[in-house]
């Protein structure tokens, strides 16, 4: 009885860990089937964009670069402590010095000399050496807001795919109802046959549009793949790992602000505004520490150690301090030359910055018209669609009654489909229009499909009916 108590203690002691062990095992898979079906929304996927892209990981790198290099900068106007120490053993020719006296042998030696001490130097002035150092902290802002710019591009990017996907999607959706319906009208077609109300030719066109919709349903599913892939790149999204997108296109109520209110938010907030500006600023100071090369340069300087013969042979401590001035007086021209090349850069910054200005105008206004006109767009395309099934409904019915053959069926069909392509392209357009227009008022990395844009209404002038044409701002960061 004692040897089965005994026994049973370690049965139960590996039962409870093979528990353990198995509960933990259904832990896991639980929580990878979740991560596995965790919904990948649009600000999700636009903050992995922004926190994973390659751009925008290389912008990041180039602020700590920037950051390391002012730090240098700095670094070099501040004090700078030397520790040396040498032991050398040598001889030496007089003769060859044009030292010859009689009766002494010319060569000298050897002889071992040792000298070990702390070194200091300080920059007393230095002016040059000060700006430079100032456009260095200039050139980290510089990068900062290049980094802003690399991520706005990086979510505007993720915000278009994301929204392709949806729009492919949807397509799919439709075709697969365009694919039902054309099934239901041949078999509606068959029937009718088979009462004697039609004839064999309904049927044919009957199958024939159903094969056409299983084409279209099978290049809506070839789009939806390639816009699936296409944003996988945009997010940095594994090969391996689900993505199961949440959300629908849809058409709301969006306040569109006036154009004037758009310009001034635009030009306080786009990245690349701020990118240019923080570059004038830097190429001041270069500019101005190119000229103040010609400035006197004050430089003190001290030391303190041993010198002897070894570190134990007549050795004595021995100093030194004291101060330097350097003025330049001829330079080559190399000082004229950078001031000329820093004069030029400026030049070719101030130009960019009056074409970025224009063009920044440009992707505003242009993207307030889109915006208005998708919206219309997408309205229109929804009344299409009503009246398309409309028309199919009163020409199926006429049909069923045998009051006419399937021909006005077929192209009631025909325009449904049509009509639902349309509305999902609508939709789609729509809601890339709205991602111009935060990408151009450089708000791409905070877009949102349900938010509206601004809350300014305004409504749109006779002048803007027709749509701006070309690429948004954000396709083009699209494109690349």
């Amino acid at each position: 009885m004692n040897h089965l108590q005994r026994d049973s203690a370690p049965c139960s002691k590996s039962c409870k860990a093979r528990g353990l062990v198995l509960i933990g095992a259904m832990l896991l898979c639980s929580g990878a089937a979740w991560a596995a079906e965790a919904p990948l929304t649009l600000e999700q996927a636009i903050h992995d964009a922004v926190a994973r892209a390659p751009s925008s990981l290389a912008a990041s790198a180039a602020v700590s670069t920037a950051d390391a290099e002012a730090r240098q900068a700095d670094g070099s106007l501040r004090p700078q402590v030397d520790l040396a120490a040498s032991q050398t053993r040598a001889t030496t020719n007089l003769a060859a010095q044009g030292l010859m006296l009689p009766g002494l042998d010319p060569l000298i030696g050897p002889f071992s000399t040792f000298d070990a001490r702390v070194e200091l130097s300080q920059v007393i002035f230095d002016w040059s050496r000060v700006l430079q150092s100032r456009s260095a902290r200039l050139a980290v802002d510089v990068a900062k807001a290049q980094a802003a710019l690399a991520r706005e591009h990086a979510a505007s990017r993720a915000a278009i795919a994301y929204i392709n996907v949806l729009g492919s999607e949807q397509g799919l959706e439709a075709g697969k109802a365009n694919l039902a319906l054309s099934e239901d009208l041949y078999r509606l077609a068959v029937d009718q046959r088979d009462a004697g109300v039609a004839s064999g030719i309904d049927v044919a066109r009957a199958e024939t549009a159903v094969s056409q919709n299983r084409f279209r349903v099978s290049e809506a599913d070839t789009a939806l793949q390639t816009a699936r892939l296409n944003l996988r790149r945009a997010i940095a999204l594994p090969s391996d790992q689900p993505m199961n997108l949440t959300g629908r296109l849809q058409r709301q109520q969006v306040m569109v602000p006036e154009p004037e209110q758009a310009l001034s938010v635009a030009r306080r907030t786009r990245p690349d505004l701020l990118v240019i500006a923080a570059q004038l600023d830097q190429l001041d100071q270069l500019l101005a520490a190119a000229r103040s090369e010609r400035l006197p340069k004050l430089v003190a300087y001290a030391d303190y150690g041993y010198s002897g013969s070894t570190p134990v042979q007549n050795e004595e401590r021995t100093y030194r301090y004291g101060a330097s001035v350097e003025v330049p007086i001829f330079t080559g021209g190399t000082i004229g030359a950078a001031t000329d090349a820093a004069l030029s850069r400026i030049t070719e910054a101030r130009l960019r910055a009056d074409d970025l200005n224009a063009q920044v105008e440009e992707d505003v206004l242009t993207a307030l018209v889109q915006v208005r006109n998708r919206a219309e767009q997408v309205d229109a395309a929804a009344s299409t669609r009503s009246l398309a099934e409309r028309e199919l409904t009163l020409a199926r019915d006429r049909f069923s009654q045998g009051v006419a053959d399937n021909i006005e069926v077929v192209s009631a069909q025909a325009s449904l489909t049509e009509a639902r392509a349309g509305y999902v392209q609508a939709l789609a357009g729509f809601q890339q229009a709205r991602v111009n227009l935060a990408a151009a008022l450089g708000q791409a990395e905070t877009f949102s499909l349900e938010q509206n844009v601004i809350a300014s209404p305004a409504a749109a002038s006779p002048a803007s009916r027709n749509d701006g044409g070309g690429l948004g701002v954000a396709e083009r960061n699209n494109h690349g």
